[in-house]
């Protein structure tokens, strides 16, 4: 039998035209794409068929990639006829696309060929993790499901391990090797919130819901999402709305295009937003990507490689458009990640469930995953393992067999993912509403994936439908935030003109002293408010997450629990005395076996969540004066507010009170929801400003 591989080595060697050489080197990848077997799947009749398969090979993929080199091929013209190459052969192959707004009956197995596509309404009462149709369907799928509804983790008796082995916790016990060893590991790249998405315009405390229906509006996101603040405008809104996102991370940058091109182009809604939930939070896509959004994005030559047809600005429906400002380099990024998706060389479905899985489920990691868990019900542990070893956001119990293209807008070129471990779609969304609209749509505040499924859906369809019936400009870019308010105000970002004010600056954590920090910040943005003659609730948001931890003077002014001494934490009065007050079943017991042992998961839990008892206003102000937040607020025209407006301004607290205000005694669901899910420090504080 003679090796294909040779043979084109051979043929390829023959030539000396470039594109000849191209051309032999796609027709052999589309000879071999023809003849390969892929992933089995269930179409919805529930018969077995082979999608799009790429080269299984791993040593075929090796060696074609080598000749690609080897050959010089491995260019702009190569990728764009290659991505076009896989849109045709999309084409021609049956889907499996699996769009639901109601949960479907959890019984199906791709091995076995069945998938019961009834709308599930009995729950499964040992877990409430999965619902069936029938009866019938929760036996046939017991043997599977009882692996997970039997899971360890589900146990009332479950305890981290660190526990079970009597020893220090990993995070306990490398916190001599500095704060960034113990908080770190993967690649570190941003690309989904770790604070539950704002409402920067918070309409009802401000402009009015009735005022602003009619109101134009401008608003800047400098390293934050829109569909939060879009999504809460009123349904009869009729301003003209101007939005500004910018981020410098170009893979952010690319996701941001990406995501805003398939909800405004993807000519089916419910397409649209299933493909955006994945691309944004699923490590695969759904197998229609190649046949519904690939050609679209084709279309619209957002992967044009050449750079003199790249398109500046795209419609959405009659009256909105996004405007197109980014570096060539970030555009080039876009269209290799594209190509990165669909190459011979590109990311293998083993590739990324064993990339994902070596982060994720990393050994050295588990006391981190443990702390987390511990605070977890039974069934929610189950569902956040389960998220965490396969990266898909589906309902739990959901067929997923039509997600089987490799998401390579969460991985390197290296094939490595680009998140951390303590990345979590759970963290960019407000949970409460999330359990709300996975109930709503048929699913258990036990399932928590179903839950945010169904969430995310719902939120992309609204922004989509919004999309197509606003009057409303975006304008995206790709510059560091300083430099973007001086290029603005210089006329020379497309589509934004230099005398525009905005009523909302929304600048996240920049403020931080690592990124762009506060007084840089203030003074490119803050001359950019609106003055109050135009809108007296014009604010500047910003978000300071770190700045205990990175506040370098030697004192850092009773800045954490930790620097307050024993006698102000633990004495009469202090905050040990008010956590017990407030929180006393989270306090240990002299009747625990562990009771004041460091490494008591219950003491690691109360530890975790006292600083909501500690005022830190005090050296909060004074963090700030030492970061020239004076003189960079004179300068830039503007003055902190002392009660915010738009957000509270610490976690658990209350929108009206003064910034030095304790949070408030959380009870029931948003206890459990703010101490678990969301990881926060409790030290964040948001803080907003106005003009002078």
């Amino acid at each position: 039998m003679t090796d294909p591989v040779k043979d084109l080595d051979s043929a390829l060697s023959q030539l000396v035209e470039e594109e000849d050489k191209i051309s032999t080197l796609l027709s052999f990848l589309k000879t071999r794409n023809d003849s390969s077997g892929g992933t089995i799947n269930l179409d919805g009749s529930g018969r077995n068929f082979d999608p799009i398969s790429q080269a299984k090979d791993l040593t075929e993929v090796s060696d074609v990639m080598s000749l690609v080199q080897q050959h010089g091929l491995l260019n702009e013209t190569f990728q764009s006829a290659l991505l076009s190459l896989a849109a045709q052969a999309g084409t021609t192959r049956s889907q499996a696309s699996s769009p639901v707004d109601r949960l479907e009956c959890a019984n199906w197995d791709v091995n076995a060929g069945r998938r019961c596509t009834k709308v599930a309404s009995k729950i499964c009462s040992g877990c409430r993790l999965v619902s069936y149709c029938s009866q019938s369907c929760q036996k046939e799928h017991w043997r599977a499901h009882k692996l997970d509804c039997k899971h360890k983790l589900k146990s009332q008796d479950w305890r981290p391990r660190w526990v079970l082995e009597r020893r220090s916790p990993s995070f306990i016990a490398e916190k001599n090797s500095g704060w960034s060893k113990g908080m770190i590991f993967g690649m570190g790249r941003a690309l989904w919130g770790n604070m539950p998405a704002l409402d920067v315009l918070n309409l009802k405390h401000n402009e009015g819901i009735s005022q602003a229906a009619n109101q134009d509006l401008s608003l800047a996101f400098v390293g934050t999402n829109i569909i939060r603040t879009v999504n809460e405008l009123p349904e009869n809104y009729h301003g003209s709305l101007n939005l500004i996102i910018n981020d410098y991370d170009p893979m952010v940058v690319c996701r941001n295009l990406l995501i805003l091109a398939i909800l405004g182009s993807i000519p089916d809604v419910d397409d649209a937003t299933e493909h955006a939930l994945h691309v944004w939070y699923s490590v695969f896509l759904p197998e229609t990507w190649m046949t519904k959004v690939l050609p679209v994005l084709h279309g619209l030559d957002l992967l044009q490689t050449d750079p003199r047809k790249r398109p500046r600005t795209l419609s959405f429906g009659p009256h909105s458009k996004l405007n197109i400002s980014v570096s060539p380099d970030t555009h080039e990024f876009l269209t290799e990640t594209a190509a990165f998706n669909t190459s011979i060389g590109g990311l293998t479905p083993t590739v990324v469930n064993n990339a994902f899985f070596n982060v994720m489920m990393a050994p050295e990691r588990v006391d981190y995953r443990d702390r987390y868990y511990w605070g977890l019900e039974g069934s929610h542990r189950v569902a956040y393992q389960e998220w965490r070893k396969f990266g898909i956001v589906n309902p739990f119990g959901g067929f997923s067999a039509h997600l089987n293209r490799p998401n390579s807008w969460l991985f390197g070129p290296d094939h490595r993912l680009y998140l951390n471990d303590s990345a979590s779609p759970f963290q960019g969304w407000d949970m409460s509403a999330v359990f709300e609209a996975g109930k709503s749509h048929g699913t258990t505040r036990e399932d928590i994936t179903g839950c945010l499924y169904f969430y995310l859906k719902s939120q992309f369809k609204t922004f989509a439908n919004r999309l197509r019936s606003f009057d409303m400009t975006i304008s995206l870019s790709d510059k560091d935030a300083v430099d973007l308010a001086s290029l603005i105000k210089n006329d020379e970002v497309r589509g934004v003109p230099r005398s525009i004010t905005f009523d909302r600056i929304e600048v996240s954590n920049i403020v931080d002293v690592e990124y762009v920090g506060l007084k840089k910040v203030l003074e490119a943005w803050g001359p950019m408010l609106k003055d109050k003659r135009e809108n007296k609730h014009a604010a500047l948001v910003g978000l300071f997450m770190n700045w205990p931890l990175l506040w370098d003077r030697a004192d850092s002014m009773k800045a954490t629990l930790m620097s307050l001494g024993k006698a102000a934490s633990t004495g009469p009065g202090g905050v040990m005395e008010a956590f017990h007050s407030m929180y006393p079943d989270l306090v240990p017991k002299p009747s625990d076996s562990d009771f004041l042992s460091p490494n008591s998961a219950k003491m690691v839990k109360m530890m975790s969540n006292m600083e909501l008892c500690h005022d830190n206003s005090k050296a909060f102000y004074a963090y700030l004066k030492d970061k020239g937040a004076d003189e960079a607020e004179k300068k830039a025209g503007v003055k902190m507010r002392r009660i915010n407006q738009v957000v509270a301004p610490r976690i658990g607290s209350t929108l009206g009170f003064p910034l030095n205000v304790l949070p408030r005694k959380l009870t029931g669901e948003e206890k459990y929801i703010t101490m678990t899910f969301q990881g926060f420090t409790f030290q964040e504080r948001y803080v907003e400003w106005e003009r002078a």
